[in-house]
């Protein structure tokens, strides 16, 4: 168990093929630090496709591998949260409508919609 204070990655907008690449990148750098959890904060993403879900499930894979699990925080009934519901994907994330706690070393996250 580690006792850092979790890394938060805020992504919003778009999540696409377009922007599928930083996002891995951020997310394979946050799955290498084994002394935080990691939260990956949705709750302004407006739209989330295949490539950028497969993305978090091989990301949340990993975490479980190290005995971790990745944190989701969404917001209920909103497209992603239906998107997780519908794809049955809901129980390979923790998720969350709140953050736990505010994390000073949290970052913004690559996804930034034009």
């Amino acid at each position: 168990m580690t006792s850092a204070l979790p890394r938060t990655i805020r992504l919003f907008g778009e999540l696409d093929l377009r922007s599928a690449r930083e996002m891995q990148s951020a997310l394979s750098e946050a799955v290498g630090d084994r002394t935080r959890e990691l939260i990956v904060d949705l709750r302004k993403v407006s739209f989330i496709d295949s490539t950028a879900l497969g993305a978090l499930v091989r990301a949340a894979e990993q975490l479980r591998n190290q005995g971790r699990m990745l944190t989701l925080l969404i917001t209920p009934g909103d497209p992603v949260d239906g998107l997780l519901e519908v794809s049955g994907l809901t129980e390979r994330f923790a998720l969350l409508s709140e953050p736990p706690e505010a994390a000073p070393g949290s970052s913004s996250g690559p996804a930034a919609a034009a």
